[in-house]
């Protein structure tokens, strides 16, 4: 954000849609649901600096597993879709909790042009019991950075596992990859903890296309479990972790993940990486 100020530049915010949010589809694992169809880019804004989605439930169920990303594109967005772990925020998980997740900014440092029109949509990647709502805040530069684009590339559906050690859970393919920038997973419980279990989770990409490290281990936070009866709340975590230096050998490189589990649980977690680059 500095070279915005040293070029002479404002940063501003946008928010998508404008107003009142719109609900996303609802009982079905991986619906697309548009919340712009024809986002217009406001007046002055000469790059998208980052962008930073935020959902939250019309409603609240027990035990009720929620995992989405945002995605822009539309024949103005000149370039690769941008696709970004959204944090669900505002919803009663068992009896008396509630979870808050705290809104996350990604950046994508993309140039645009005033009046070019997006489509931004929601991709659920877990069946709801509700609606939910959504909405994303864009922020802008009135010059460029001059840094070169950020692109996340997320997995288009999620793995579920339960079993201790090593579980594989799918490949991210990238197009157009010159460098690795992030690294981030999202975790989520399929159901109520079976006597409080506790869980360490970690994982693991692997890429032979990555150099000089092909292998990258990271943590992961299973701070509490879902129980049926009490106040313990499981978020749905999102592990960060930047991963700069990283080049790709070819331009499209495929990443191969695998989550490790200490020990066994009785209902499955949830997960789906995705990964940032330039």
């Amino acid at each position: 954000m500095k070279q915005v100020y040293d070029n002479g530049g404002q940063i501003f915010y946008d928010i998508v849609p404008a107003g009142a949010a719109n609900a996303t589809a609802t009982g079905t694992a991986a619906a697309e649901v548009d919340i712009a169809s024809s986002y217009a880019v406001p007046t002055a804004a000469k790059e998208m600096l980052a962008i930073s989605p935020s959902l939250t439930s019309t409603a609240d169920a027990a035990a009720d597993v929620k995992m989405a990303w945002v995605e822009f594109r539309g024949a103005n967005y000149k370039f690769q879709p941008q696709q970004v772990p959204a944090p669900v925020g505002s919803v009663t998980l068992s009896v008396g909790a509630t979870r808050f997740t705290p809104r996350e900014w990604w950046q994508t440092r993309t140039p645009v042009t005033s009046g070019d029109t997006y489509q931004v949509s929601v991709n659920t990647l877990v069946a709801n019991a509700h609606n939910m709502k959504a909405s994303v805040a864009v922020m802008y530069a009135t010059v460029p950075s001059g840094l070169r684009p950020i692109y996340s590339q997320m997995q288009s559906a999620s793995t579920a596992f339960k079993t201790a050690g090593s579980n594989s859970t799918g490949t991210v393919s990238l197009v157009g990859a010159h460098e690795l920038f992030e690294l981030a997973t999202l975790t989520s419980p399929e159901a109520a903890a079976v006597g409080n279990e506790n869980i360490i989770l970690s994982h693991s990409v692997s890429c032979t296309a990555l150099s000089p490290v092909q292998t990258i281990n990271y943590p992961d936070e299973i701070p509490a479990q879902i129980t049926a009866t009490s106040g313990d709340t499981q978020m749905m975590q999102i592990a960060r972790h930047l991963a700069l230096g990283g080049r790709f050998t070819n331009t499209n490189p495929v990443l191969t993940y695998s989550s490790i589990l200490d020990v066994a649980t009785t209902n499955n977690l949830n997960v789906a990486h995705c990964v940032s680059y330039i």
